[in-house]
């Protein structure tokens, strides 16, 4: 964790995927499922108390894994990965569908004030009307689609509660163990926020024309020196993508850009405006904006996140043994080849 979350938030987000998202709502999927290829046609891999599990509900998930597989170099058409592969989905949504089974018996009060809740939650974050419209049309659903999923989501959520796997108590001490385990680690290095214009060049130019882009570049310094609005000579004639936004690159770390900007952009004090630098993209003028220093960050900053990851983690392991004793009194039948 060299800065906050490099490593944990990757791992948290992974938690997340398996505790609060465990469960797809099976029903409802079966339904929408069926509405596409029809009942009869859909090939049963398990069934879990008399409940099927279809092969169009495991093959998504096969084929998403498949694909990330591949894009690092492994042979998608290799039998001997691509069974363990449907194994192992298929296992995950068996104890997702027992979780699911599971909550369904528990009567939830006030559902209806907790299901315009998250729908108002998800009008905030994708916009009332067309952004909501937008919403259904990706995930193929309807208002009403959407509450039962809701619904199923909440029985879930308050049902895992109940179980003591959603947010368990973390004690203080265990968090405190692990930033002291290694402080240094929860640092943050040096960044410098940055504006540039650049007037581009090609590689193969000749002198010539290399050299009218420099003495452009150096014009436009001049005038920026002279009182000229950087953001403003940015708009008007940086060839960079960021030329709309004024030339701003955001914070930048030692490394980004290439290594004759990277020495001018983090020598230079805030405000101040550079010579012209050259790299093989052309010619520069930057702008120190901001500055960051590297820091170590206190446990104080640390603490909500270390507490979000170990219950997590903490989750993951809950979640994994009440699915195995669920299993143990469920009838269970594996039918995929």
């Amino acid at each position: 964790m060299r800065e906050q979350g490099r490593v944990g938030y990757l791992q948290l987000a992974a938690t997340v995927m398996v505790v609060a998202g465990c469960v797809s709502e099976p029903s409802s999927e079966n339904a929408r499922a069926a509405e596409q290829s029809g009942a009869e046609t859909r090939k049963v891999v398990a069934r879990v108390n008399g409940e099927p599990i279809y092969g169009d509900q495991l093959q998504p998930a096969v084929a998403n894994n498949l694909a990330q597989l591949g894009r690092h170099g492994a042979r998608t058409d290799n039998t001997e990965l691509v069974e363990p592969l449907q194994a192992r989905q298929l296992n995950d949504l068996i104890g997702n569908l027992l979780v699911y089974q599971e909550s369904k018996k528990r009567t939830i009060e006030n559902m209806d004030e907790k299901v315009n809740q998250r729908v108002k939650g998800r009008e905030e974050k994708y916009g009332a009307g067309q952004g909501m419209a937008g919403y259904w049309k990706t995930r193929r659903r309807s208002m009403g689609g959407l509450r039962e999923s809701l619904k199923a989501r909440i029985r879930v959520d308050e049902y895992l509660k109940e179980q003591g796997v959603l947010e368990p108590e973390i004690p203080e001490d265990r968090i405190r163990e692990m930033y002291d385990v290694d402080p240094k680690s929860f640092s943050t290095t040096e960044t410098v926020r940055v504006s540039h214009i650049l007037i581009a060049v090609d590689g193969q130019a000749g002198t010539e024309e290399k050299q009218q882009a420099r003495q452009k570049a150096e014009q436009i310094r001049e005038e920026i020196l002279a009182g000229g609005d950087f953001a403003a000579m940015a708009k008007a004639h940086s060839d960079c993508k960021t030329a709309p936004k004024g030339g701003d690159l955001g914070h930048i770390k030692k490394g980004y850009m290439a290594a004759a900007f990277d020495e001018v952009a983090f020598s230079l004090e805030k405000d101040n405006v550079s010579e012209v630098v050259e790299t093989r993209f052309g010619y520069h003028v930057i702008k120190a904006v901001d500055r960051k220093p590297a820091r170590l960050i206190p446990y104080e900053e640390m603490r909500d996140f270390l507490k979000t990851y170990l219950q997590g983690e903490e989750s993951k392991k809950k979640l994994a043994a009440h699915i195995a004793e669920l299993r143990k009194k469920s009838e269970i039948e594996i039918l995929l080849k």
